[in-house]
């Protein structure tokens, strides 16, 4: 994750690495004054089809891109969104997040019809 300050698009303030997202913004301990969290990374679907994304805990303004895909937008819709993926292929997954907040919750979760729930 990178965090920018208010206002800054230059260089982050922080970076870390996050292994999934559900994130909580409360264990910074206020110690990174941020406005606008960027995950990049990578994601792999088990099968062709339709996946629905859906970001959950949204407080302020998200934005998921799969590729060049804008998945999901909350400040032109809800918070979730569909997918047609491709099997066997490695997409670059960009989730954005603004602070509009003084705290920010955010987890990320998928699916698909062919996948069973559980």
């Amino acid at each position: 994750a990178n965090y920018y300050q208010f206002d800054d698009n230059g260089s982050p303030i922080e970076s870390m690495i996050d292994e999934q997202i559900d994130f909580n913004s409360w264990h910074l301990d206020n110690r990174v004054p941020f406005s606008r969290v960027t995950w990049i990374g990578y994601i792999s679907f088990p099968h062709a089809g339709q996946f629905d994304l859906e970001l959950t805990g949204v407080e302020g303004q998200c934005r998921l891109y799969i590729g060049d895909t804008a998945v999901v937008d909350t400040s032109v819709g809800g918070s979730i969104g569909s997918f047609d993926a491709m099997d066997n292929v490695l997409y670059e997954l960009v989730v954005e997040y603004s602070l509009n907040v003084d705290r920010l919750l955010l987890k990320l979760y998928w699916s698909s019809t062919k996948l069973p729930s559980g």
